[in-house]
């Protein structure tokens, strides 16, 4: 859905609306970034934690992705709340709070507080945290394993059977299937190893 920022309150629908600007005075916008000129991130606290993204090409939302489960519409809460939260200066939005989260969050935000502890720590360090959270979180250890997977080569059939039967069973739940809110661990996690195995021409 391609959204004109100055009628984007006319096409969403009213609900989702609401339900964005309540995200957005509740300061649930925690994280917003200008990635790249006229691209977005932005992080929303919900009942989790969302990332949306978006691409502004003249004063028009062209590309948008929220990691959310919803599907009853092209737009979520979260794209919302993130526009409010682009628009706030135009809309004449002037919560001072609000305004100082903006200021801080720019200076700080989760990415750059990333990329600057990794020019700090130490390799030795980096690789003790690797190793006690892949044994502590079976999702980061899966996820790890299939992010450097091309570097695993000459590798049979029943290794990529294995990471990938992990993997589903890492995503399943206490009742025992994997959740709509599960499908990006399990593409993200499995896509790296299918490619391989089919480099392998299993």
């Amino acid at each position: 859905m391609i959204i004109p920022l100055n009628q984007f309150e006319t096409l969403i629908d009213d609900k989702i609306l609401k339900r964005g600007v309540a995200y957005y005075e509740n300061g649930a916008v925690v994280d917003f970034e200008e990635i790249s000129t006229g691209e977005y991130e932005a992080i929303i606290l919900g009942s989790e934690e969302y990332r949306v993204q978006f691409k502004v090409s003249d004063n028009t939302i062209v590309e948008h992705f929220c990691d959310c489960p919803y599907d009853f519409g092209p737009v979520c809460k979260h794209l919302v709340a993130a526009i409010f939260y682009l628009e706030q200066d135009r809309l004449m939005i002037n919560h001072q709070t609000l305004s100082t989260q903006k200021t801080e969050k720019k200076t700080i935000s989760v990415s750059k507080q990333v990329k600057n502890l990794l020019k700090q720590i130490s390799h030795k360090e980096l690789i003790s945290f690797i190793e006690k959270q892949s044994k502590a979180d079976k999702k980061f250890r899966n996820y790890f394993l299939s992010a450097f997977s091309y570097l695993h080569q000459g590798q049979s059939k029943d290794f990529y059977k294995k990471q990938i039967h992990n993997a589903l069973q890492a995503a399943k739940g206490r009742n025992g299937y994997i959740s709509w809110s599960e499908t990006k661990y399990i593409h993200n996690t499995i896509t790296p190893f299918l490619e391989n195995a089919y480099r392998e021409k299993f």
